[in-house]
């Protein structure tokens, strides 16, 4: 039998709660996805940083493919800097707004 292949949704905001209140969302529309928020920056600044982004690629199972969906400017492009980083494994940043995005149905 072929293993189940999964994918971890990660949801990359200059909000923290932006990215959580997202991914809360998004856990209740999808429960047996695993959904990961990356939002703010240390002290609640307002931002994004590829080492809080690659702490949270580095917590998903190494085995699951990973869409990134991102809100604006310097979020893809850290996005893209930790893809770079990380061409082992299976991800794909996606141009899709936030929240819709995320949304799906099996």
């Amino acid at each position: 039998m072929m293993a189940e292949n999964r994918v971890a949704i990660l949801l990359i905001s200059h909000v923290e709660a932006l990215a959580e209140g997202a991914r809360e969302l998004l856990q209740q529309a999808n429960p047996d996805v695993g959904i990961y928020a990356c939002g703010g920056l240390d002290g609640g600044e307002m931002g994004t940083s590829v080492d809080r982004i690659e702490a949270v690629v580095n917590e998903i199972d190494p085995e699951d493919a990973i869409l990134i969906f991102y809100d604006i400017g310097s979020a893809k492009m850290n996005a893209e800097m930790v893809q770079e980083m990380h061409e082992e494994r299976k991800m794909a940043i996606c141009n899709a707004p936030l929240i819709e995005g995320g949304t799906w149905r099996q």
